[in-house]
């Protein structure tokens, strides 16, 4: 979604399925909400805060062992900043964060179902897949 990224692959898509004969409905590209990143999907869409500030724990103590009190302040510290100062961490720290986000929303600590942890567009993608592959499952429950 950065820049005009969805306009440009609109019209390749467009021009492309015009070329080969496609329908459009054999196309598979999905977008986040409009305007935002995947940054702002996540803290402000699917408000995945809890997660967000173990992953960004995880990152900061690197693996040392603290006392449980310091590891809570360390928490709390990313839990409650504003939502334009959380994006604009996660931001900076796309490649160190995404892993260990990625390996808490499998563990699902918080109990929370797939559609509230995954963009929409996400799940649209993978249903695409396994309409593509003729599977009957849905990402969804």
């Amino acid at each position: 979604n950065d820049g005009d990224t969805r306009h440009v692959l609109t019209h390749q898509i467009a021009q492309a399925t015009q070329e080969q004969g496609l329908s459009d409905a054999s196309t598979g590209v999905y977008f986040l909400s409009k305007g935002y990143s995947i940054e702002h999907e996540i803290v402000l869409k699917l408000h995945l805060r809890e997660e967000i500030a173990d992953a960004l724990t995880m990152l900061h103590l690197n693996g040392r062992q603290v006392p449980p009190e310091e590891e809570d302040k360390v928490w709390e510290t990313y839990f409650t900043l504003s939502d334009s100062a959380l994006i604009a961490r996660l931001s900076k720290k796309k490649a160190e964060y995404s892993g260990l986000l990625g390996e808490i929303i499998a563990r699902n600590p918080y109990e929370k179902s797939i559609p509230e942890m995954i963009p929409t567009a996400v799940l649209d993608a993978f249903d695409k897949i396994a309409d593509w592959l003729h599977l009957t499952m849905s990402s969804r429950p």
